[in-house]
């Protein structure tokens, strides 16, 4: 248990499963028991916040976490304490678990497991990171069980656990039984007779130089025509199958029979390259060639393409042009609700992209220069310092004990090799040798964990102002940068100006520096207000 409470006390609750069969009634049995040991103990559980079937490997998509996070953040919070089933609830990733509990307790606030026995005190800090590190290598251990299994039954059979591409079908295969007599099922990818001769059509098409706007009205294979880019750059078709990425991809070259001939493949594929190259030469050419600012690509000109959302409806806002009667052109940020026409009633305005990128980057740049934020970060600096101190008392203690028992075995052996072995002496030995082994790997697991390159703030706020510097330019130019730095922005306007609000990440350099094991799902620790934005000038 994990700082254990004999004062009556306010909490809350998270309660997570992962999904799957077997854990229908887990958030149920979870709360039950929650409520349970809370009643016995006198607490008080105000709030219960869940997430269903989501893995605990990210923080990302985790809506409870991040609602149960906003409430303990609250100013004025009045609850003293958060209760969970097990730490693996919390979180299975090492370095989410570490951050966020050290969030938690450094605002005042307890955490209490029902099934996790930590000791009290500072030395409970430490086997409370080593089951988060067992929670993790959990994770990581079952994700490499479950990817060799999918890639046996690939290689092996040509089972493959997806839906296949249009034109083939699933065929079923009964490998034999599980061990629990059930039987043991795969799906090997097939042509369909029903849907090949659609398929066949569009890759004719293409090869004729078609656009996938037309495929798309002759053939009605997908529900857009955005979907024919992978479509016409799968080898499915020519009846080999790639599975996998990196290393362990599987390529079998006869896995069904084709669709299309080779030569339809290799003249598509030089149609596609054609135009990925003009594509490219159009994004690095002059203002004016068309799709150049189309907000989807890598060199789009609209610098909050992916960022902006709508106040009003939280449509994201994508880049418009328009022109006056006079000719005259002007960049806007449009809530895409209103572009496409979906059935969703917004009054959202056009916001003028100018005006609006220069509030953004002057905004990002008072974050950087931000008192709180330099704390946070030293912060940050100075809790890796105190943890991995944690981790140099253990390896020691861990190389201390391996020494005793590598002693007591030398003894054992000396006995041995004076008055003969008996079974007792053996098993003895054969014990020792196994704790050492045991020693061996979490001594090797504990020597891995890098050492944090001392941070003073004076080093932080330098890091800071670098970053600041860059802003300073064109915003641009800067944007790889403002990315790296906006989780997301909001928007609205109001007559003839305009407000919004910024949530920031940590700055990803400044984290870099600190050698960070991981950045996914860095929290928001800061929103700045986009103020009363330039006057604007109507098209």
């Amino acid at each position: 248990m994990t700082q254990p409470a004999t004062a009556p006390l306010r909490l809350v609750a998270y309660l997570r499963d992962s999904g799957g069969t077997e854990q229908d009634f887990s958030l149920e049995q979870q709360e039950a028991a929650i409520r349970a040991w809370c009643d016995q103990r006198g607490h008080q559980l105000t709030a219960i916040f869940k997430d269903e079937a989501v893995s605990g490997g990210s923080t990302v998509g985790r809506h409870g976490f991040e609602a149960m996070l906003q409430h303990l953040r609250t100013p004025g919070c009045t609850d003293q304490g958060l209760v969970i089933w097990k730490y693996n609830r919390f979180a299975r990733d090492f370095d989410d678990a570490a951050y966020y509990k050290a969030d938690l307790r450094r605002r005042g606030y307890t955490i209490h497991s029902l099934n996790d026995t930590i000791p009290e005190g500072s030395d409970g800090r430490l086997f409370e990171a080593a089951i988060d590190w067992m929670n993790q290598r959990y994770r990581e251990d079952m994700g490499k069980d479950i990817r060799r299994g999918i890639y046996h039954m690939v290689r092996t059979y040509g089972g493959v656990p997806a839906q296949p591409p249009p034109g083939f079908t699933r065929q079923r295969l009964v490998l034999g039984k599980h061990r629990d007599g059930s039987p043991h099922i795969v799906h090997k990818w097939t042509p369909d007779p029903e849907q090949a001769p659609a398929v066949i059509k569009a890759w004719q098409l293409k090869a004729r130089g078609a656009t996938h706007r037309h495929i798309h009205q002759v053939t009605g294979l997908f529900k857009n025509s955005n979907s024919f880019s992978d479509f016409f750059r799968n080898p499915i078709y020519v009846g080999e199958l790639h599975y996998g990425a990196g290393p362990d991809k599987i390529i079998i070259p006869d896995y069904c029979p084709p669709l299309i001939d080779r030569a339809t493949w290799e003249k598509v594929q030089t149609i596609n390259h054609k135009n990925a190259r003009q594509r490219g030469q159009a994004m690095r050419s002059e203002p004016g060639r068309p799709n150049v600012d189309h907000p989807r690509r890598v060199g789009s000109r609209y610098l909050l393409s992916g960022l902006l959302h709508c106040a009003e409806c939280g449509y994201l806002m994508s880049g418009s042009r328009s022109t006056n009667s006079y000719g005259k052109l002007y960049h806007h940020y449009l809530c895409h609700s209103r572009k496409d026409r979906y059935q969703v009633e917004c009054s959202n305005r056009m916001l003028p992209r100018d005006q609006f990128d220069q509030q953004v980057a002057a905004a990002t740049m008072d974050f950087l220069q931000h008192p709180a934020l330099l704390q946070k970060l030293t912060a940050l600096a100075n809790e890796k310092k105190r943890f991995h101190h944690q981790v140099r008392l253990r390896l020691e203690a861990l190389e201390s004990e391996r020494i005793g028992i590598e002693a007591r075995a030398e003894n054992l052996l000396a006995a041995i090799e004076a008055s003969g072995h008996t079974p007792r002496l053996l098993e003895r030995l054969k014990n020792l040798e196994v704790h050492q082994k045991e020693l061996d790997l979490q001594i090797a697991e504990f020597r891995e964990i890098p050492e944090p390159e001392p941070l003073t703030p004076e080093q932080i706020s330098k890091a800071l102002r670098l970053l600041a510097g860059e802003l300073a330019k064109e915003p641009l130019q800067a944007k790889p940068i403002l990315r790296g730095l906006i989780k997301k922005v909001t928007a609205l306007r109001q007559g003839r100006s305009v407000t919004g609000d910024i949530e920031f990440f940590l700055p990803e350099k400044v984290l870099s520096m600190m050698h960070a094991p991981s950045r996914r799902a860095m929290p928001t620790i800061w929103i700045a207000a986009v103020a009363a934005c330039c006057a604007l000038v109507p098209p």
